[in-house]
């Protein structure tokens, strides 16, 4: 049964699950025979409840992802809204045969639940180590001849639910979600990602060349690693947490001063380490190991080239280069 979500009202028309949801806007076709005139858009909606150990899957190659916490009164259902758009200058009928190809799939086998465009047809080639499991970032590889059609999708993830996100080109942005017992996995490619208030067991993220934002991520394990792109740290953590943050070539800039305590593990081979907090602490120029207040969450950090600066305030590493 297909649902239609109203994102505007307080409740939903629905609970049920769609094999391809109905446009909720129309398709506009350029007005030429040459040249797109205008974007081809479309928009779908899902809402589907499910169990609080749901395990949702969003892969996405352009355009953007976002993830939101539900409302209390809405902790069992899982809506999506996506907005599908081609903004290439082709001719129009090659536009609209190559805009039809890309629909937003959403598949649901138990508990586990596929959101994203599916892969057009005629190219079933799979990313570079698909088949053996969730790959390394850098041996993640985009489908061949991916159309111009971008899809940005728009998700509500209930509490208690486990999220893996992987993207080529678009960024990721998470707020206001997770739960004591929730895995997460966010995978980019060259796409930014940015964490916001966000609760969980275990949480990895990983991308080559997005920057990487994170503020109040209350975790037990966190595991963070770019290769070129710079991560930043602020607000909270939880207190009983370990924390892992590696680089090649990217800075690693951690605002601590909300922290009562912790205990800091840094190295770097080529990079620097600057620190503006007062602790007693082990340095030598290449790495930095010691413990701040009274103690708290645990923090690795490790780079081959990029820097390591440790500042009270988030200002304070606002201008400090990669």
């Amino acid at each position: 049964m297909m649902t239609t979500l109203n994102p505007t009202s307080p409740r939903l028309a629905g609970q049920g699950l769609s094999r391809r949801a109905i446009p909720a806007a129309a398709v506009f076709l350029a007005g030429s025979q040459m040249a797109l005139a205008q974007p081809l858009t479309e928009r779908v909606e899902h809402a589907v409840e499910i169990p609080r150990d749901a395990r949702i899957s969003i892969m996405n190659f352009a355009g953007h992802v976002e993830v939101h916490g539900t409302d209390p009164g809405e902790d069992s259902t899982l809506r999506v809204i996506g907005v599908k758009r081609l903004e290439a200058e082709l001719p129009a009928e090659e536009a609209e045969r190559l805009f039809e190809r890309v629909n937003l799939d959403l598949r649901r086998r138990g508990r586990r639940i596929h959101i994203g465009p599916n892969r057009p047809r005629g190219d079933r080639n799979r990313p570079a180590g698909e088949r053996r499991g969730p790959p390394s970032v850098a041996e993640v590889r985009p489908p061949k001849r991916i159309p111009p059609v971008s899809v940005d999708l728009e998700v509500w993830l209930p509490d208690g639910a486990s999220l893996e996100v992987r993207t080529f080109t678009a960024p990721i942005t998470i707020t206001g979600i997770g739960g004591p017992d929730g895995d997460f996995l966010l995978r980019s490619v060259s796409g930014p990602i940015e964490i916001t208030d966000l609760e969980a067991d275990d949480l990895r993220v990983e991308t080559v060349s997005g920057n990487l934002t994170l503020a109040d991520v209350r975790a037990h394990r966190g595991s963070f690693m770019t290769l070129t792109a710079p991560i930043r740290l602020t607000g909270a953590l939880q207190f009983d947490g370990w924390y892992e943050f590696q680089t090649h070539s990217g800075a690693v800039l951690l605002g601590l001063g909300s922290l009562s305590g912790f205990t800091v593990a840094a190295t770097t081979y080529s990079g620097e380490i600057q620190s503006e907090l007062e602790f007693e602490t082990e340095h030598d120029g290449r790495s930095l190991e010691g413990r701040y207040g009274s103690g708290g969450p645990q923090i690795s950090v490790s780079t081959f080239g990029g820097s390591i600066h440790l500042a009270p305030e988030a200002a304070a590493v606002r201008d400090v280069e990669r």
